[in-house]
């Protein structure tokens, strides 16, 4: 395990409901230190959204249309941002995805990048991952640095 102090505290929310693409993704993430949570339905998704926090949300955008709890990745994600998606960064990883979708997913939401299934590289979706994490680091920096006093 290459477990850094700095990636076991980042809590990563993925959300798939096929089986094999969650047990690759899980296994890239927990191999590098990453706090994983996996679900396989958008309900799922959103109560453990509503019960924790997460850095990152590792989203696919179309789901299996004979679980009625699935919804679309996008709608998951409108649903999410309404209730307080706030700091949560998100990574689209999927074979489906328009133009017209990725634009409005970018431009909408804290989408950081889509990652299409078809290439998928687990080292270069750990490095996409790692530059995603290096930016929310970033922003939180600044607000601790603001919170803590500072000694004359």
């Amino acid at each position: 395990m290459n477990e850094s102090s700095e990636t076991r505290y980042i809590r990563v929310l993925h959300v798939e409901d096929d089986e094999r693409w969650r047990a690759i993704v899980e296994e890239a993430l927990r191999a590098e230190g990453f706090r994983v949570s996996t679900v396989e339905s958008c309900a799922e998704a959103e109560r453990l959204f509503s019960e924790s926090y997460y850095h990152l949300l590792v989203l696919d955008i179309a789901f299996d249309s004979g679980n009625a709890s699935n919804i679309e990745g996008m709608q998951l994600l409108e649903l999410l941002d309404q209730r307080g998606l706030g700091t949560t960064s998100v990574i689209f990883l999927s074979a489906y995805g328009t133009k017209d979708m990725l634009r409005k997913a970018f431009c909408d939401y804290r989408v950081a990048a889509f990652l299409d299934k078809y290439d998928f590289d687990p080292m270069a979706f750990i490095n996409v991952v790692k530059k995603v994490f290096e930016q929310i680091r970033g922003k939180e920096e600044p607000e601790r640095m603001r919170k803590e006093p500072v000694e004359p």
